[in-house]
């Protein structure tokens, strides 16, 4: 299934702002470059970050959010970032300001723990989609699934 991304306003703000300052700055290189000899070397950084100022708005903006087989996978633009949901401990809704709600994904890899916040459109969907797909994770509170515990009877004592 998957979820696209609603972007809070502060981010969206700082997409787009790196990308007018790109231009900007591979405009005013270019046009410094065609001047004179001695900064020709400037066109070709200029025409690098004209070509390359819409990448920052494509990772930051264009995020999608997708569960299956067994996995998150978290698509930011050309980049893609893989969470097996086997690793996962904790999936929270989280609201740090009331106009920004999310989700907080908390899992372990290599011995460690790491903590993803994810701005999924439907933050309570996705919670849902999540327990569907990870039978490991229990609900403990109104927008909270946590890994299940292992019980003594499960671990093989009596």
């Amino acid at each position: 299934m998957d979820f696209a991304q609603r972007s809070p306003a502060p981010l969206r703000l700082v997409a787009y702002l790196a990308a007018v300052v790109d231009f900007g700055v591979g405009a005013a290189l270019i046009l410094m470059g065609l001047r004179g000899r001695a900064v020709h070397a400037l066109v070709i950084p200029g025409a690098v970050l004209i070509v390359a100022c819409g990448l920052v708005p494509w990772i930051l903006l264009d995020v999608r959010y997708e569960l299956g087989d067994g996995e998150l996978l978290i698509r930011r633009g050309p980049f893609t970032n893989r969470i097996p949901l086997a690793v996962v401990d904790e999936v929270r809704v989280s609201a740090p300001l009331p106009s920004l709600t999310g989700v907080v994904v908390t899992h372990h890899r290599d011995g460690r723990s790491a903590t993803v916040p994810l701005f999924p459109a439907e933050p309570d969907e996705f919670l849902r989609q999540v327990q569907q797909s990870a039978f490991e994770l229990e609900p403990v509170g109104a927008g909270v699934l946590r890994r299940r515990e292992m019980t003594s009877q499960a671990a093989g004592r009596p």
